[in-house]
């Protein structure tokens, strides 16, 4: 462990007297006396921020001039980093950077002998809030940085949740175009575009109390970048049988570093065997080479991707597609091969009363791909003796269909033609009883948060996630399909559900898993995991934030009455509540790998419920982990998914959103991890409480986007009479997909765009620079914005409710938009309603319509 400064001098003064600096603290010598320390601080009580003067011009020396000074910090609160300045000099001072008691010590020296240290106490108040950065130092090229000012501190007694946050990039590199995403969250962003020193610069507001600002330089360079996978262009009239030799030998990597290649069929690297033509076998050779090649045994279009890595980091996938449709002048015709394959997702076995279509689909010519109608001769040859193959069979033209109402064997006979030769003949049976045998489903995961790990590290793989539908016993077969080069790693407990392997080089590790049930019925498609290994790691960054509400002990969460829920198959058709409480984890990896989240909560009114807020659903309003109505269970009814949904304390989702349903004090947790390192926790807390005892000014939005105009009741948009709670700032601009169109838009129209309440629970508020922006009138054909209900200087007394309207006044000559400018959509656009609350220094209100221009505007 590295000491800071004021720890090594809290150190010295504790071994003084055994010799710790360079004069043994005022003991040995040969009897010549010591120099004396001596210290003045003032003021000895001051506001973080201010300069204390440290003055040690009193200390003397029997032995004559002084020939050194030396303050220390040996006691200062939890995270000080603030250190004496100058640190060698009889008079020095002192910024205290953190609330609390400060130790400071003098130690003295002339030519014979040194002091024993001299220490005075400073206390450091904070009337004002107090700018902490506690974001890293340094950054990574072309990444996002995030700056991290939660540590800041509101003044003594005060709630740090009405800190208010104030950043800038004062200092960078230049030609540097890094701009803040947010300057006023608490942990915003920039993207590090040019290598060199950023420095940035914290100001925090507290009501009407300012903090100091503080600056912090962050240095950014280049790490390793990703590769390339060049996999390369399409590759056309290929020969039935020939050779294919693929070149990837356009990948490369932008620090030169040597590659690693890996090739595979398909769309994906999780679904092996897809991306080759039916009926084909075909098998990539050398596929850990930049030139790997196949024999190609049908005709048709053949995928494979392309995946590089450069020894830290995985290109993305590259695809090529193999056109084969000659046939060498040589070729002699080869007779088709003729496939029976059970039904989609069942087995041979099926249920008493079903209907059977056999599957023959998959039959395939060599030389011309699959078969086509008309060349296929399907016979049953088996059946049992009270089956009617005249009644129990309905006939299609290309097809029939078995009415399976007696139990027992069937067998068919399949041959197919590709015009000239006719396939060898196949037969199958389909065995039809109560109870039939379905297939087992193959799931695999890695044990653990994330699939990614270090070097080193012990990985065990996990299958208790597969299934089969009849409950019956499972075995597991698991495979390596892919390892890094060098690697040496094998399965241990292949059979298991468990299996490990050790990952003992860097790089993509890909794993398949089979599972056969009791009856020796395997699983239809193998389960496929990647692990990725690394030998150095980035941690996650996350930004964990409120989405669109700012939750304080001024502005808490309000419980709304709870309607009915109902539910209609497996969704809620109505939701039961009018507000939520909506947290975005905002979190992203340097090394782009996959993050897992776990949310928790950590405090609840005992009894708490938890319910869906209006207009939720299971996709948007909870998080879900997967669950589903299944036939199969565990939930088999809408109601039991909803139940079980709403008893989950811990949530896996990248989001949250919880509507509490009982008043009282809230806490949730979020950490991240990409499976190496985890990020967090952060917490949140909140309370909730019952609209009547709110404790400051509520403002509701009576509707949920664009009510009518006055007198008709024309409807513009989806309306809403429920209530919302909305939160102090308030920025909000209508989306495009909620607009208003200007071709329902009349001469002479008083739009209400949108309605709002206003109350006052605690006090009176005053409503201060309010304005109704129209934009500009030439381009805006003189749509006018206006308040309707609220007026600037406005007092909304304690206890007293104040209705207002954002207006859009048509006036009557009014004419559609001729003109606009190229590419506009938006008619609104400087269109705006805004006003201050005088009382409350932050609380603001910003609104943007969206009017949506339909016609050709001149265009």
């Amino acid at each position: 462990m590295k000491l800071t400064s004021w720890q090594w001098g809290a150190l010295c003064l504790t071994l003084a007297l055994s010799g710790c600096g360079s004069g043994g603290g005022g003991s040995g010598g040969g009897g010549v006396p010591a120099p004396v320390a001596k210290v003045d601080i003032s003021p000895d009580r001051l506001p973080v921020g201010d300069i204390a003067v440290l003055d040690g011009r009193a200390s003397d020396s029997p032995n004559g001039t002084l020939t050194r000074f030396s303050w220390q910090v040996s006691k200062a609160p939890a995270e000080s980093r603030a250190l004496p300045q100058p640190a060698d000099d009889a008079l020095s001072e002192f910024v205290p950077d953190r609330p609390g008691e400060y130790q400071l010590c003098l130690e003295v020296e002339d030519d014979k002998r040194t002091s024993t240290p001299a220490c005075s106490t400073l206390v450091a108040t904070n009337i004002d809030p107090v700018a902490v950065i506690s974001s890293h130092a340094v950054a990574v090229l072309g990444q996002f940085v995030q700056l991290d000012g939660t540590g800041s501190l509101p003044p003594e007694d005060g709630d740090p949740q009405l800190l208010v946050y104030q950043w800038d990039i004062v200092g960078k590199p230049d030609g540097s175009q890094a701009a803040l995403d947010d300057a006023h969250n608490s942990m915003p962003r920039f993207r590090a575009d040019l290598e060199g020193v950023y420095q940035v610069q914290l100001t925090v507001f507290h009501q009407q109390r300012v903090s100091h600002s503080v600056t912090q330089d962050i240095s950014v360079s280049a790490i390793n970048t990703p590769p390339v996978a060049v996999a390369g262009p399409k590759i056309v009239d290929q020969v039935l049988g020939q050779r294919v030799t693929l070149d990837g030998g356009g990948s490369h990597d932008p620090d030169g570093d040597p590659l690693q290649y890996r090739w595979g069929f398909g769309y994906q690297q999780t679904i092996p065997g897809g991306g080759r033509p039916t009926g084909s076998t075909a098998e990539l050779v050398d596929w850990d080479t930049a030139t790997p090649s196949f024999v190609p045994d049908v005709v048709g279009e053949y995928v494979i991707w392309l995946q590089v890595f450069d020894g830290q980091a995985l290109s993305g996938l590259s695809f090529v597609n193999v056109v084969v449709d000659q046939l060498a002048p040589d070729h002699v015709n080869q007779p088709p091969v003729a496939v029976i394959t059970p039904p989609w997702s069942k087995t041979f076995e099926l249920e008493l009363g079903e209907q059977l279509t056999v599957t023959t689909a998959y039959s395939f010519d060599p030389e011309t791909g699959p078969i086509q109608a008309g060349h296929v001769e399907l016979t049953l040859i088996k059946h049992p003796p009270a089956f009617d193959p005249v009644n129990d069979v309905t006939q299609h033209p290309n097809w029939n269909t078995y009415n399976l109402r007696v139990a027992g064997e069937y067998r068919f006979r399949l041959r197919v033609s590709d015009g000239e030769l006719w396939s060898a003949p196949v037969e199958q049976s389909y065995v039809v009883r109560t109870g039939a045998n379905r297939a087992p489903q193959a799931v695999a995961k890695v044990s653990g948060p994330s699939a990614t790990v270090g070097v080193g590290d012990l990985i065990t793989l996990d299958a208790e996630g597969s299934y089969d539908p009849d409950g019956n016993r499972m075995t597991y077969q698991w495979r390596m399909l892919q390892k890094p080069d060098g690697s040496t790693a094998e399965l241990a407990g292949v059979t298991t559900a468990l299996p490990t392997f050790t990952a003992d080089q860097a790089g993509p590790y890909m794993v398949a898993l089979n599972v056969t049930d009791s009856h020796g019925e395997s699983s239809s498609r193998e389960a496929v995991v990647i692990v990725f290994a690394k030998t150095e790691n980035h941690a996650p960054v996350a930004r964990p934030q409120y989405a669109n509400q700012h939750f304080n002990a001024r502005q808490p969460f309000v419980i709304y009455p709870k309607a009915e829920l109902e539910i209609s198959g497996s969704w809620p058709t109505i939701s039961s509540h009018n507000a939520s409480v909506r947290l975005r984890s905002d979190a992203y990896d340097p090394d782009s790998d996959q993050l897992s989240y776990l949310w928790s909560m950590t405090d609840e009114p005992a009894a708490n419920s938890l319910v869906l807020a209006v207009g939720s659903n299971y996709d948007a309003g909870v998080c879900s982990m997967g669950y589903t109505v299944n036939p199969q269970g565990p939930y088999t009814t809408g109601q039991q998914l909803y139940d079980a949904l709403m008893a989950v304390r811990d949530w896996t989702c990248a989001d949250l959103n919880l509507s509490p349903a009982l008043p009282g004090r809230y806490g949730v947790q979020l950490m991240v991890t990409d499976g190496i390192d985890i990020t967090g926790p952060f917490n949140f807390t909140f309370h909730a409480v019952e609209r009547a005892q709110y404790p400051s000014l509520l403002l509701e939005d009576m509707a949920g986007t664009f009510a009518s105009p006055n007198g008709d009741n024309r409807v513009l948009g989806e309306g809403s009479t429920a209530m919302r709670q909305l939160t102090f700032p308030v920025a909000h601009k209508s989306p495009g997909s909620f607009p208003l169109f200007d071709n329902r838009i009349s001469a002479g129209d008083d739009i209400v765009m949108k309605t709002y309440q206003l109350t006052a629970f605690d006090k009176d508020y005053t409503i201060t620079d309010l304005a109704a922006i129209s934009g500009d009138p030439a381009s805006r054909s003189h749509w006018v914005a206006e308040f309707d209900g609220l007026e600037d200087g406005q007092v909304i007394k304690r206890g007293t409710t104040v209705t207002f309207t954002l207006m859009l006044r048509i006036p009557a000559d009014y004419q559609r938009l001729d003109i606009a400018e190229e590419g506009q959509r938006d008619g609104a656009l400087g269109m705006a309603y805004r006003f201050n609350v005088a009382e409350e220094p932050g609380w603001s209100f910003s609104y943007s319509p969206y009017i949506y221009l339909t016609h050709d505007s001149g265009r």
